[in-house]
């Protein structure tokens, strides 16, 4: 299901694909971690991070997996791709990014929105 920008809540999640693969390799319950992180939230994918997981899922049977995973989290349909994308979006929803991509979370981070990755190999915390 595709959702209109104007309907999404505070405390946007934002996952870029790196970070769903992570939790499918890792066994890590993203809901759950960021229930236990953040409280109440709600999580969206931006259409250019299924786009690349559904890229991935030809070759990567993680990406697949994420795929079937997180298919009931709501998409955002947006313009672009890649971690272009990605920033473009957490700023104009001022979402909270969550990815292991140390580049993409220097950058998100930089612009001022809070980050949160996986720490350990198994829980999520926030980026410095």
């Amino acid at each position: 299901m595709e959702l209109p920008l104007q309907r999404l809540s505070s405390n946007l999640v934002v996952p870029d694909s790196n970070i769903l693969i992570y939790s499918v390799k890792q066994h890590i319950d993203l809901k759950w971690e960021l229930s236990r992180k953040i409280g109440k939230f709600r999580m969206v994918m931006l259409s250019c991070v299924k786009q690349e997981l559904e890229g991935l899922s030809r070759s990567m049977q993680e990406a697949s997996v994420a795929l079937t995973l997180y298919g009931d989290i709501e998409t955002v349909k947006v313009e672009g791709s890649g971690d272009t994308c990605i920033v473009n979006q957490c700023v104009r929803l001022s979402g909270i990014l969550i990815t292991n991509d140390r580049n993409l979370a220097k950058t998100v981070k930089n612009k001022g929105l809070p980050v949160l990755n996986i720490r350990d190999g198994r829980s999520l915390e926030w980026y410095r």
